[in-house]
């Protein structure tokens, strides 16, 4: 969440390049405007999404290999390095 939410502090139109990509997770979106898009197929986790500072919602109970998805993919949005200009120790 934090390295979304700084992202988006440091570029205005992080999240909507973001959210155009066409293709997040493998089966569900990691960020949508409508966090019933993060979950199409299990409308029960709807209640684990976080609302971003943006109105955004944001995936918010993926698992460790998924954080690491969501935080390369966040990064090349972005146009920095994961692994050199953000570095990150994921368990």
């Amino acid at each position: 969440i934090s390295v979304i939410e700084a992202l988006a502090e440091r570029d205005s139109s992080f999240i909507e390049k973001f959210v155009a990509r066409p293709r997040h997770g493998h089966t569900n979106r990691y960020i949508a405007q409508d966090r019933n898009e993060l979950y199409p197929k299990s409308p029960h986790l709807v209640k684990y999404a976080y609302r971003l500072r943006s109105g955004y919602w944001l995936k918010a109970n993926p698992s460790y290999q998924q954080v690491g998805s969501i935080i390369k993919l966040a990064c090349e949005v972005a146009g920095i390095g994961y692994g050199t200009d953000l570095k990150i120790k994921l368990k």
